[in-house]
């Protein structure tokens, strides 16, 4: 009985200390260049609010299935994987490549 009470005290602690953790991101101001930046918080085991990084893990998993160990790549290996991935096309953007996106960004600020 003891012990249950105890767990659920710290089951609250910790769930009381997420919350404020989460407010005060919930909070955060991103600046990017002296500009405010929007910045989007997911709530946990919540896929559905990240659909751009759940189909990148997707994407990835073509690889890398789940529980691959990255140890036995090489760098040059997981460049060449992060190149494809950069040159593949994605709806999201418009079928414009991420690559491109950038090169496109970071063209404007010279």
């Amino acid at each position: 009985m003891f012990a249950t009470q105890a767990k659920l005290r710290r089951l609250h602690r910790q769930v009381a200390r997420l919350q404020i953790e989460r407010d005060i991101l919930n909070k955060a101001t991103v600046r990017s260049m002296g500009r405010p930046v929007k910045v989007y918080f997911c709530d946990p085991q919540s896929p559905w609010q990240r659909g751009t990084n759940e189909n990148t893990n997707r994407l990835l998993r073509q690889y890398f299935p789940k529980g691959t160990n990255l140890a036995g790549f090489t760098q040059t290996d997981l460049n060449r994987i992060a190149l494809r991935l950069n040159q593949r096309p994605r709806k999201t953007l418009g079928f414009r490549t991420p690559a491109r996106i950038l090169n496109n960004s970071v063209a404007s600020i010279n």
